[in-house]
């Protein structure tokens, strides 16, 4: 068999057109039927041409249906357009050598033949347009002109039949890839702002927000009620897609407000990207940080974190206390305390390393409870703890260390360790944001801490 005919490229045309095996297209019957007018012919068909076989798509003159749909390539004239890639003129069938003994001659009662190569633009050939008459007939210029012309016409049609098979595959693999791409995506409008596309994920990204009752972006935007980390809504100019339409490419972080639905979990917060295609609609895209966040705050407290106190080590503190530093407001007092273990030297030494590390523990715990949540506890050395107490002036900072002092007393008879636990705190307050920074606050606090220090005759003669 010739390889014209196996062509895979040209096989693969003709699946895309959808011909192959299905009823007669009325697209090319008209064709067909315009032909057999308009050149006075009892038979026209347009013919496509397969491996093995050739599929007719015709029509007679007398407007019944051929009720032949196809031969074996044994009777087919209108292979030899394929792989000739011309016209093919026959005026008598019984008189050219060539096609005498054809069955279709005396089958289909072919006389006179002339057919025209259905071309596609990128050359591929994948049958004839043929005229076919009963009796011998000498084709005229004019009728074969007319019938190239009718077959440019055929290959339009078929080459639209193709692109829509492509495009249909091409949606239908868009809608698979999309439907199982993780994040959520919509696409919108850009002229009316209506939602052309809601994948699976955004369907389950935002069930409880009654997604599906929203038609347009600016009803979906108000339905899901997007805030900043602060918990201000977003307003027209922070609108990513708004700002995509300017910008041609965006990407912003936004919070979604908790619902009754959200059991459990206060707010979700969602990476939107969004992109402008082709000037007609805005792709945007919906990813679910709120785990990726959550995760990187759990490693950075892990890596602020003291893991024998649980309190926050020398650079959680320090990176929690300068923001407050920085963010405190005017008029309003500030305390720092530099809280030392007395004796720890000698508890390591007399009792163990164990027990001076329980005796850190209780420190850390008490300092813990004495302290509001929003006060800053931390480690920042071996047997030094630090504490920044906002809104503390001087006269409660004396209360607090009073405090201290009594509960720690208590904690540490309660726990029966070897020696009682104490510490000595010195302390320093400010208003407002401070001229000096942290580093310089912390040694004014522990000049303090030293001064009370040599004041105390049994701690001169102890190691600290």
């Amino acid at each position: 068999m010739d390889s014209a005919l196996t062509d895979p490229a040209r096989i693969a045309a003709l699946l895309a057109t959808g011909l192959l095996d299905r009823d007669e297209d009325p697209a090319l019957r008209r064709m067909a039927r315009l032909a057999t007018t308009m050149l006075r012919v009892p038979m026209a068909v347009i013919s496509l041409i397969d491996s093995h076989r050739q599929v007719f798509h015709g029509a007679t003159n007398t407007g019944s249906p051929w009720i032949v749909r196809e031969t074996p390539l044994t009777h087919s004239f209108c292979q030899q357009a394929v792989l000739a890639q011309r016209d093919l003129i026959i005026p008598d069938t019984h008189s050219d050598a060539r096609y005498a003994d054809n069955p279709s001659v005396v089958e289909l009662r072919i006389s006179a033949y002339c057919g025209v190569p259905l071309r596609l633009s990128n050359g591929l050939v994948l049958g004839a347009f043929c005229a076919i008459d009963h009796e011998p007939r000498l084709w005229e210029d004019d009728d074969v002109r007319l019938l190239q012309d009718l077959a440019a016409a055929a290959v339009t049609e078929l080459e639209l039949r193709i692109a829509l098979r492509e495009n249909e595959q091409r949606r239908v693999l868009l809608d698979a890839v999309v439907g199982n791409v993780p994040d959520a995506l919509i696409a919108i409008n850009s002229a009316n702002g209506s939602l052309l596309l809601c994948n699976q994920a955004a369907t389950q990204l935002f069930a409880e927000y009654a997604v599906a009752a929203s038609v347009t972006w600016p009803q979906l935007r108000t339905t899901l009620g997007l805030q900043h980390e602060s918990g201000i809504g977003m307003n027209d100019a922070d609108d990513p897609i708004a700002h995509a339409e300017r910008n041609h490419d965006t990407v912003s972080t936004w919070w979604l407000p908790a619902t009754i639905h959200t059991a459990g979990v206060t707010r979700r917060c969602v990476s939107v990207s969004a992109r402008v295609i082709d000037d007609t609609c805005v792709l945007a895209t919906f990813r679910d940080i709120t785990a990726t966040l959550q995760h990187t705050a759990d490693l950075t407290a892990l890596a602020n974190r003291d893991g024998l106190t649980n309190v926050h080590n020398r650079r959680g503190f320090f990176a929690r206390a300068e923001t407050l530093l920085r963010s405190a407001a005017e008029h309003q007092p500030t305390t720092i305390f530099f809280v030392d273990v007395n004796a720890m030297k000698s508890i390591n030494d007399e009792w163990g390393h164990s027990q001076g590390d329980l005796a850190l523990q209780l420190v850390a715990a008490t300092l813990t409870d004495c302290f509001r949540d929003s006060d800053i506890v931390g480690r920042i050395g071996g047997d030094e703890f630090a504490v920044m107490a906002y809104t503390v002036n001087t006269d409660t900072a004396a209360r607090l260390i009073e405090r201290l002092h009594a509960t720690l007393l208590r904690r540490s008879l309660e726990a029966q360790l070897p020696a009682n636990v104490a510490v000595t705190i010195g302390s320093v307050t400010f208003y407002g944001r401070s001229d000096r920074s942290l580093a310089q606050l912390l040694s004014e606090a522990d000049a303090q801490m030293y001064a009370l220090k040599k004041r105390m005759p049994r701690l001169n003669t102890a190691q600290s």
